[in-house]
Formats: C-alpha cells, structure tokens, sequence
C-alpha cells in the first residue's frame, strides 16, 4: 500500500509560558499560608465564556473556599461562594465579563475571612465574541502574552490549561468550544473542541510563500519531561474526512525543536491511509497504522497512550485504539534535549505547495484531552491493561429491584483509591446521590427509597473522589419497582 511520508518539517515553534515565581503576599503571610497559584502571569490573556483552571496552595484555610474575581481592586463577581479547599477549582467565565487587563483572582476561607490572598499579578480576560482577532503571537516587555482557550469540559489531569498557536489564523471559525445541544459531536459531558482549517486561511509564518501551510493548533502548556512515564488519553472525531495527498494533515504531535544533527517529533497523520502515528528520531522515520481509513469518519476514536520518553533503549510509546493495542514502538524516542517537549493537538497542512489545488475544508473534533502517572489517571472509556480499572459490576444491566428492598451494590475497586462516590442515574442524567464518600471496597449495600418512581431507565455511576475521571456506569439500564 502507497504511504505518504509527512513533511520533514514541522513549522514553526509554539509559545513557551514565560514562567514568574508567584509568592505570598503581604495578606498571605500575616493571615496564613493560603495562596492563589494560577492565573500566575501578568500578560497572559483568557477568554469569556471559557473554562480554566483556578488552583491555589490551600494551606491552613480549613475545609472550604470562597472565591471572587476582582477588576481594578474591587470584587466584580462571585465565581463560588463556596468549594472545597482542594487546590483546584474549574471556572467558566461567563460570557457577560468584559474585556478588561486588570483582573485578579482573590481566594478566602470561608471560616476566617483574614485568611486569604489575591495572588500579586493581574490578567486580561477578552470579550467572548471578538477574541479571535486578538495577536496571538503578542510580545509585552520583550515576552510572549500566552492565549489561553483554557478546557473543553472537566479538566486535563497534569497538562493545565491550553493555550494557542501563534500561527492560527484570525478568524472566528478555526477553534471553538462547542456543545451538544447544538448539534455537535460530544465524546463525555456537554461540550468538545471543534476546530476548522479552510483553503487559504493561514497565520504568521505560515503564510509565507517558503512555508504555504495551514494550521489551527491548541498546546498543553505543560512539558513531556525526558526519563518519565506518562499517561495520554483523548478522543478524536473526523467530520466527513477527505484527503488531501500528497499532505498529510497533522492532528496530534509531541513536539520538541530542531538540532543541528537531528529532528525529532511523534506525530498522528490523517490521510488516504487512515490516522498513522510516524517516529522521526536522528532523521529517521517509522510509521504504524491505528485507525484504518474506511472506519475514519463521523465516530468518536478513543485514544490510550503510555510512553516512556528516553534517549536509551528504555524508550517506548504504546497506542490503544478503542481498547486494541495498535502501536508497541520500543527504543530511543527523544534526542539529547530536554524540558522542551509539547503536545500539540488539532490540524496542521505542511508545504501546501506540494498539492496542484487546495479546495479541502478538515473539521475535526477533540474531547476528554487528559495527561496523569497512571493509566487510572486517564482512561474512561476501556479497561486498563491488567484490567485494574474502576468497574460497576453489579447492577450493570436488567435487574429488576424493589423498593424499601435491600441490594448490594459491587465494583471493581481498581485503582480509584480510598473512596468513592455512588450516584443513582435516570435516562443517563444524575438522580440521586446513592453516597457522597465510602470505602473502596468494591461494595456497598443499599436500600431502594420508597420515594423512588417505578422506571426500566436506572444506572449506578461510580466515581473516585480523588480523580473525578476515574469512573464507571453499568452497561445498561436496571429497573426499581414498587
């Protein structure tokens, strides 16, 4: 079978977030250790309308938050009166928040209102509906002012916030969080990341007559460090996927720069071949075939990863596709460099000119992007390999209970920790909270409410309480009777 070898040269670098020690500051340390962490940078820029991550070191605040958004000084608005004092809490600014470059993030116990902080940098929000013409390769003070378009939903696990390319385009259709309940492929949860690349659209140095290339890529701002094993998981949908040969659009690539002797990427190409994942360590190239290019288009692809990033024989990059083993690639994957590698996600079309007529417009959708340690950290939607995954197991599909009868709720415990949360679903929606925190331990005895309806549309959900992504649902729908 014809291959098609992707361009030897991926343009052009990501932004790097310009790092800035945050410390405490003045209320902190009079009043405690509480300390806001993230936003960090003064010149970093966020979107309304959008979802990020707000985290904080909790220190000796007690066991729940508050947490406002200041502008020039002054509170502005409540993002939750309160939260548990966790580090951690994912906002979505609301569209109604203005443009504005002097906002802050002030986080405050909710038992002793001296202890608090406000973190010592301010941040810009930009308006919902114009954002898009914002520079993305902004420089202030001789540094990069990092765009954030934030998470699709309910986090990233260790990968943060994403931030975009600086070679996007300026135009409102190339990246956006949608939803559902418009119409949109969803993987999990209500919304995904759509991203759109048309002839002819394209940003920065990518336009040049050289480069020819079109590009609507989001970054982790987090790096793939060398010598460590990671977890990667995402799913990824192609809308009606035409190819565009001999350009291989790049959907996905862990990228590091060049080297005078050596290139070196990972990357997943889309083609008349279907989705290939291709190795270029030293200049030299290896593909495998995940997804092939009959079961391509308009379906989710849930996509499980572990790598070990190694410059020795220790090296190695595995790729589950929809549960089946794909890739099992062992070896040296980085060259000698480290601390600079990122993972990039979207689409990419190299050296356009190398194509007679451009008329293709790619659609591709992502959804559940997710980084952790462990293969519990991130897959949802397959066993781990050993089968240690968290799984429902009892009820899991046409049982017929009773109500004011007693049953026995049964799990595999897998790796979810100490406890979990039981929560009662109809129709696929949440019902009741069956437990808010018990044992791991694989069971749990319940006795049906009489206030339960009489329905053939129930589900159990069990979730971790230490990492809401680790979670299960029975297969199917149970019924309660009276």
């Amino acid at each position: 079978m014809k291959r098609l070898i992707a361009s030897a040269v991926l343009l052009s670098a990501i932004l790097v977030v310009p790092t800035s020690f945050v410390g405490m500051s003045s209320t902190a340390l009079a009043a405690g250790t509480l300390t806001v962490d993230w936003p960090e940078n003064d010149i970093d820029r966020y979107v309304a309308g959008m979802s990020y991550f707000i985290k904080w070191t909790p220190g000796n605040a007690g066991a729940t938050v508050k947490i406002e958004l200041l502008k020039a000084g002054k509170r502005t608005k409540w993002i939750t009166k309160k939260t548990a004092n966790d580090g951690e809490f994912i906002w979505k600014i609301p569209t109604s928040v203005k443009k504005h470059s002097k906002y802050k993030i002030k986080i405050t116990s909710t038992k002793n209102s001296s202890i608090y902080d406000s973190g010592d940098n301010t941040f810009t929000i930009l308006g919902a509906s114009n954002w898009w013409k914002d520079n993305f390769s902004l420089k202030v003070g001789g540094l990069y002012s990092v765009l954030y378009t934030g998470i699709e939903d309910d986090g990233t696990g260790t990968w943060r916030n994403f931030m975009v390319h600086a070679n996007n385009p300026n135009v409102p259709s190339a990246v956006k969080i949608v939803n559902k309940k418009n119409g949109h492929p969803v993987r999990k949860g209500k919304q995904s990341i759509r991203f759109e690349v048309r002839p002819g659209q394209c940003g920065g140095a990518d336009c040049s007559e050289e480069n020819q290339s079109e590009r609507v890529e989001l970054a982790a701002n987090k790096a793939e460090d060398v010598g460590k094993n990671y977890w990667y998981a995402w799913s990824v949908y192609f809308k009606n996927f035409r190819p565009i040969d001999p350009v291989s659009a790049t959907v996905g690539q862990f990228r590091i720069g060049r080297v005078d002797t050596a290139i070196e990427f990972t990357t997943f190409l889309a083609s008349s071949n279907g989705l290939d994942v291709y190795f270029t360590i030293d200049r030299k190239t290896k593909f495998y075939s995940v997804v092939p290019f009959s079961k391509l288009s308009n379906k989710w692809h849930d996509i499980l990863i572990n790598a070990k990033w190694s410059t020795g024989s220790d090296g190695f990059f595995k790729v589950w596709w929809n549960g089946k083993l794909q890739v099992n690639h062992k070896g040296r994957n980085v060259i000698d460099r480290k601390n600079d590698r990122m993972f990039r996600f979207g689409l990419y079309r190299s050296n356009l000119y190398r194509v007679a007529s451009n008329k293709i417009t790619h659609i591709v959708y992502y959804d559940e992007l997710v980084r952790g340690s462990s293969c519990e950290d991130v897959s949802q939607f397959m066993t781990c390999p050993g089968g240690s995954s968290l799984k429902v197991t009892s009820p899991n599909g046409k049982e017929k209970w009773k109500t004011k009868k007693k049953y026995t709720i049964k799990w595999k415990k897998g790796k979810a920790g100490t406890y979990v949360k039981i929560q009662l679903l109809k129709k696929g929606k949440l019902y009741r909270t069956i437990a808010a925190k018990t044992k791991n331990d694989g069971k749990h005895a319940w006795r049906v409410p009489s206030t339960l309806v009489k329905s053939a549309a129930y589900k159990v959900k069990i979730t971790s309480t230490k990492n809401k992504k680790l979670t299960d649902s029975s297969n199917k729908n149970f019924t309660i009777t009276k």
